[in-house]
């Protein structure tokens, strides 16, 4: 008789390329696509990665969202670029209704889907690895942990009150492909 077993793609993950150091206070920026066909094929999608406090207490958190393409439909209703870390526009309320949102739920007004908050708020100045996950992509997008999307992205809201600090060290986002072997 055959058994499957669940085949991770290594320990430590594969870094996301995501500009945020920087980041503008209440700003988004969205990683470059990451293509699930051709070698990759994974079946879903663990998503983990930390942030810095700025340089006065935060007075909000930050928040993690997910975004797939199907080679047709951007996830905000118009063009995106694919090759690069880019900055988008998540909506047009508040920033801070996201923290109201759970795991799974699509963000108002796009087809982003909410992943993660990553607890900021109150934190001291300078508060380094602030870490969210592991997250899964596939139950995210309500696919049961049996496919993702043809390409995904994270993006990733500043929402704690002031610019993130300029030090690239201090951000990283990352995902760990999740398999099926069967021998």
């Amino acid at each position: 008789m055959a058994t499957a077993t669940a085949l991770y793609g290594g320990a430590s993950g594969t870094a996301y390329t995501i500009t945020l150091a920087s980041l503008a206070v209440n700003a988004a920026q969205q990683a470059t696509f990451v293509s699930n066909q051709a070698a990759t094929l994974a079946l879903d999608i663990s998503v983990s990665g930390f942030v810095a406090v700025g340089a006065a207490a935060a007075i909000g958190n930050c928040w993690v969202l997910a975004a797939g393409y199907d080679g047709t439909t951007f996830p905000w209703g118009g063009a995106a670029i694919l090759a690069a870390s880019t900055a988008v526009v998540v909506m047009n309320r508040s920033l801070f209704s996201l923290d109201s949102l759970q795991y799974g739920q699509t963000v108002p007004g796009t087809s982003l889907v909410f992943l993660a908050t990553i607890p900021t708020a109150g934190l001291a100045a300078t508060t380094l690895n602030v870490g969210f996950g592991p997250v899964n992509m596939s139950q995210a997008f309500q696919m049961g942990g049996l496919t993702l999307p043809a390409q995904h992205a994270v993006v990733v809201v500043n929402g704690q009150g002031q610019a993130f600090d300029a030090t690239t060290g201090h951000f990283g986002m990352f995902y760990n492909t999740v398999k099926q072997t069967i021998a």
